[in-house]
């Protein structure tokens, strides 16, 4: 399952969520907001921005614009 790391009000985790959901590919979203463990994560990993998708801890792809290049069967393939 794919774990994407996120923020209220981000218009670019709003529309990955989106393609997640059109391709009916399982996934979960975690609000670095609200948790300073993950923020803290993505911080030392050296990432400035969210969202952020990660597969079994390992990065899938760097945000929205590498995954909307993406086709669904390109993203169940990387799975």
């Amino acid at each position: 399952m794919l774990k994407i790391y996120t923020k209220p009000d981000c218009m670019y985790c709003a529309l990955t969520k989106s393609i997640l959901e059109r391709y009916q590919i399982p996934f979960s979203m975690i609000d670095v907001s609200q948790q300073t463990a993950s923020r803290q994560f993505l911080i030392e990993a050296g990432h400035k921005t969210v969202p952020q998708i990660y597969h079994r801890g390992e990065l899938f792809c760097d945000g929205y614009t590498e995954l909307a290049e993406m086709t669904k069967e390109d993203i169940e393939n990387k799975t």
